[in-house]
């Protein structure tokens, strides 16, 4: 227990306990232990006992701050009915423990209706739950339930009748500053209205994703249609070059037949030149005219261009050399 879930119990209960002291102002308090119960009551000239060894009878006041916590459950019960026992007719009698309404309450921590239970077993008539709040600025989602003290107490009066006792009416009437079952819907709708903020949230992304993707796809469709589009032109591109580079070398078969053809018809008319004229005397003149009807100019040099198999072996037979 903290100095601050303590302090919050104390300033809770301190009004029942001053409520005593108009009816009696030696009012001595016995209580289990002090976590500063002592200086609270000392500052107001109350006076306080700690221990249960020796309890007097009659009782005004009985404290015991962590009995819901220390004791079991049927040792609890007989406890209760022991204290009610040592009590005045109109005696508070305060038990207290972990507020099992705190999200980070101990493990096994006695439900509130429980201890409640167990005073009204006791002979307790009246009751009433101190359930503080001692952080009213948490701001998490959580805040109605972490906001709650981690103690509370269960403030109990025996039977009494008359007049004087009126003044502890006040105390008992006096309504929590939000019921705990108030706090819990309260919590449970933050929870729910932080899941929905966070389904909203993770709805914009996804939907923000999926434009994303759908930008994306119709991106990358569009660059395939135009490497599909330059694919194709290649393509066209290679056929002309190939027709193209056909043509070229038949244009070469062509004028190397032609060459041929000149070359031959230009040895025969010299030839029949010679046989007809029988010149003798320029028989000296026949080798060099001859050798230059078998070696004529060389054709001008073309760029070259490689040919198919099949255009090589027709080139191969029409230029073959004639059998003499």
């Amino acid at each position: 227990m903290t100095a601050v879930d303590a302090m919050a119990v104390h300033a809770a209960i301190l009004p029942f306990v001053t409520a005593w002291t108009e009816m009696d102002p030696d009012l001595e308090v016995i209580s289990s232990k002090t976590d500063g119960w002592d200086n609270i009551l000392a500052g107001l000239g109350i006076r306080m006992r700690t221990g249960f060894d020796q309890l007097p009878e009659h009782c005004a006041v009985i404290t015991d701050f962590d009995a819901l916590d220390r004791l079991p459950r049927d040792e609890l019960k007989a406890w209760a009915l022991t204290l009610v026992q040592r009590c005045r007719p109109g005696a508070i009698l305060v038990l207290g423990g972990d507020n099992p309404n705190h999200p980070e309450a101990p493990t096994g921590t006695l439900p509130q209706i429980e201890g409640v239970e167990f005073l009204r077993a006791a002979g307790v008539e009246r009751i009433r739950i101190i359930d503080p709040i001692v952080d009213t600025t948490d701001e998490r989602f959580l805040s109605d339930l972490y906001g709650i003290s981690r103690r509370y107490a269960i403030v109990g009066q025996t039977k009494a009748y008359g007049k004087p006792f009126d003044v502890f009416s006040a105390p008992f009437s006096m309504a929590p500053e939000i019921p705990s079952l108030d706090r819990i819907k309260r919590a449970d709708l933050r929870l729910q209205q932080h899941f929905f903020d966070v389904d909203a949230k993770v709805q914009d992304v996804d939907s923000t994703l999926q434009n994303r993707l759908c930008h994306l796809d119709s991106a990358l469709q569009k660059q395939a249609a135009e490497i599909n589009h330059l694919r194709e032109h290649v393509a066209a591109l290679e056929t002309k070059l190939k027709r193209a580079t056909r043509r070229r070398g038949l244009r070469k078969l062509v004028f190397d037949l032609k060459s041929k053809w000149r070359s031959k018809t230009e040895t025969r008319a010299f030839s029949s030149v010679v046989k007809k004229e029988g010149d003798i005397s320029s028989g000296a003149q026949i080798p060099e005219r001859i050798a230059h009807a078998a070696n004529p100019a060389a054709p001008p040099t073309l760029d070259p261009i490689p040919l198919s198999s099949r255009e090589v072996a027709i080139r191969n037979r029409l230029l073959e050399p004639e059998a003499e």
